[in-house]
């Protein structure tokens, strides 16, 4: 049995290797004790399949095509754990030249339509960028997909184009009162050690507030996109797009051996509704 289809079976409560099984069901299907024919089975074989391509399309949520600029700046912020954070330095050797350090965000718990776009940040003022924000809250941050498996997967160098990475440009400020459980939540559900980091760091929560964005995701240069753009666009398409999109390329063989084996179920189920049960030895 394919492995993806050992997983969604189990992600349904169904094991793969049932206590029960028909004696005739055994012989019909070439020795598989896969409990999926008979009566009862053969309704639930609907469920079997959309879980198969629900968990299917879960796993192929790829970044949009180039021309989607808008889509790609959300795709990849939500896909990232930290970036790479800018400022102009107030350190006497080197004031007013920029400063990067890396801080870990996040724009909403993890997980297709979750996030905001906001990219969200805990911080402390022991930390020396965020002393060089209290002087001049301008800065940039950038964020690529190189930190995740999609690149790496792909086999594309960080600074290929087709890794795709997006700068920011904005100004650091603390967040509300009202705004402060959603920072949380978008940082804690991604980042739980954050939790435990000594309170007498006086950590408080913020934001990147985003005035500029470029896109570099394919050749040709960066591609601008404006925050109106950026906010009003959402990074994942519905389920049923994705399947669609991914049916032909990754679905497909999957979807025939399931229904090659329907084949096989329906031949076998007279004779399964007309046998009783057998204990199985685990």
């Amino acid at each position: 049995m394919p492995p993806l289809l050992q997983r969604a079976l189990i992600g349904h409560h169904v094991r793969p290797h049932s206590y029960l099984r028909p004696a005739t069901t055994n012989a019909v299907l070439g020795g598989s004790r896969l409990l999926v024919g008979g009566c009862w089975g053969r309704r639930m074989w609907p469920l079997v399949l959309w879980a198969l391509l629900a968990a299917q399309a879960g796993a192929v949520l790829s970044p949009p095509p180039p021309k989607e600029a808008a889509r790609m700046a959300r795709y990849v912020l939500h896909a990232c754990d930290w970036g790479a954070l800018a400022t102009l330095s107030a350190q006497d050797e080197l004031r007013g030249r920029p400063f990067a350090n890396v801080f870990s965000l996040s724009d909403g718990p993890a997980g297709p339509g979750r996030g905001s776009g906001v990219p969200y940040l805990y911080l402390t003022d022991l930390e020396v960028s965020v002393r060089d924000l209290q002087v001049n809250a301008n800065a940039s941050l950038t964020v690529s997909l190189a930190q995740t498996p999609y690149c790496k997967k792909n086999k594309y160098d960080p600074q290929n184009p087709l890794c795709a990475h997006i700068i920011f440009a904005g100004t650091v400020v603390k967040v509300s009162d009202t705004e402060s459980g959603l920072a949380k939540q978008a940082l804690f559900t991604r980042h739980p050690e954050m939790e435990s980091w000594p309170r007498d760091h006086n950590w408080f929560f913020a934001k990147f507030n985003i005035t500029n964005i470029w896109v570099l995701d394919y050749f040709g240069g960066l591609k601008i996109v404006t925050p109106e753009d950026y906010y009003s666009v959402k990074p994942y398409r519905k389920l049923g797009s994705l399947v669609m999109t991914h049916l032909s390329e990754i679905m497909w063989p999957n979807l025939m051996f399931l229904l090659d084996l329907q084949s096989k179920v329906d031949d076998a189920s007279k004779l399964f509704c007309q046998t009783s049960f057998q204990p199985v030895v685990p």
